[in-house]
C-alpha cells in the first residue's frame, strides 16, 4: 500500500544518512543538558546551542519526509494510472448484453407475432432471438458475479450469425411487403454478430466497477 511504501523509503532514507540516529543522540544530549543546572553562562549556551540543533534536525527531518511522502504519491498515483489504461485497454466499449437483450426481444416478439403471416419462417426467428435473450441473460448474470462470459457471448455471435442466413434465405423476389422484414431482420443479425465477435476478441466485457 501506499502508507506501507511511504514508510520504507523513510525508514531507508534516513537510515542511510543517519538522521534518526542524530536526532534521537541530539535530543537525548538536550534533555542531560537541561537535567544539568547552569553552572555558568558558557553552559547554557551550550544548552540554547544544543536545542537549536534539535529544532534544525526535527525541520529538516520534517521537509525531507515531505518529499518522500510526495515522491510516493506521485509513483502511486502514476502506477494507478497505467493500471487503469491498461484495464481499459483489455475489454470491449461495451457490454454484450447491452444489445443482445434487446436484440433477442425484438426478434423473439417479432418472430412470433409473424407466424401467422410467414408460418414457420417467423418461428425460426422467434426461437433464434430467444436464445440470444436466454445467453445474454446468462452473461449478465457472469458479469454481476465478476466472471467471464465469452463463452455466452461467443454462442450469441453465432446464434446471431445463423439468424443472419435464415432471415437472408426467406428473402423472396419480386419485391413484396414481407421480405422488409427478413432484409431488416438480416441487417440487424449481422451488425449483432460481428459486434458480439468484436466484444470477444476485444476482451469482453467491460470489468464491473469497483464499487
Amino acid at each position: 500500500t501506499l502508507q506501507d511504501r511511504t514508510k520504507q523509503a523513510c525508514d531507508a532514507r534516513f537510515d542511510a544518512d543517519g538522521g534518526w540516529n542524530d536526532a534521537w543522540k541530539g535530543a537525548w544530549d538536550t534533555k542531560r543538558i537541561q537535567e544539568v543546572p547552569d553552572a555558568s553562562k558558557s553552559g547554557s549556551k551550550r544548552s540554547v546551542e544544543a536545542r537549536t540543533m534539535v529544532v534544525r534536525r526535527k525541520r529538516i527531518h520534517e521537509e525531507e519526509t515531505r518529499d518522500v511522502v510526495a515522491q510516493a504519491v506521485s509513483a502511486d498515483g502514476q502506477a494507478t494510472s497505467e493500471g487503469r489504461g491498461d484495464e481499459r485497454s483489455k475489454h470491449a466499449i461495451l457490454h454484450d448484453f447491452c444489445m443482445g437483450l434487446p436484440y433477442g426481444t425484438i426478434f423473439l416478439v417479432g418472430g412470433l407475432a409473424s407466424v401467422p403471416f410467414v408460418g414457420t419462417k417467423g418461428l425460426v426467428l422467434a426461437l433464434l432471438g430467444g436464445l440470444v435473450l436466454l445467453l445474454s441473460i446468462l452473461s449478465l448474470k457472469q458479469w454481476r458475479n465478476r466472471k467471464s462470459s465469452k463463452w455466452c457471448t461467443l454462442a450469441g455471435s453465432c446464434t446471431a450469425a445463423v439468424a443472419l442466413w435464415r432471415s437472408w434465405s426467406f428473402i423472396q423476389a419480386p419485391y413484396t411487403v414481407y421480405t422488409t422484414i427478413p432484409a431488416f431482420a438480416s441487417v440487424l443479425s449481422g451488425m449483432m454478430s460481428l459486434f458480439l465477435l468484436y466484444n470477444v476478441l476485444a476482451g469482453g466485457n467491460p470489468p464491473k466497477n469497483q464499487e
